[in-house]
C-alpha cells in the first residue's frame, strides 16, 4: 500500500489492501494523509469463514466507490 501510494497519481485519503495465500486473508488500510497503516488482526478463513470475508470485500468495495 506505500508503494501503491507512492506511484499513483489518485487522491483518495485511503488504501486497501489484502494479503491471501487463498486460504487465509488479512487486510490492511493505509490512512495516506498520516502515512499510517493499520492492520486488522482478525484472520479471515477458507472456506469456514468465507461468508465474513465476503462482508469485508463488499465492504471495501462500497467504501472505496464512495
Amino acid at each position: 500500500m506505500i508503494a501503491l501510494d507512492q506511484c499513483t497519481d489518485s487522491q483518495t485519503p485511503t488504501l486497501y489492501g489484502a494479503v491471501t495465500n487463498g486460504e487465509d486473508w488479512r487486510f490492511g488500510i493505509f490512512y495516506r494523509q498520516d502515512k499510517r497503516v493499520m492492520q486488522d488482526i482478525k484472520l479471515y478463513r477458507v472456506p469456514e469463514g468465507l461468508e465474513e470475508l465476503v462482508r469485508v470485500l463488499v465492504g471495501i468495495l462500497t467504501n472505496a466507490s464512495s
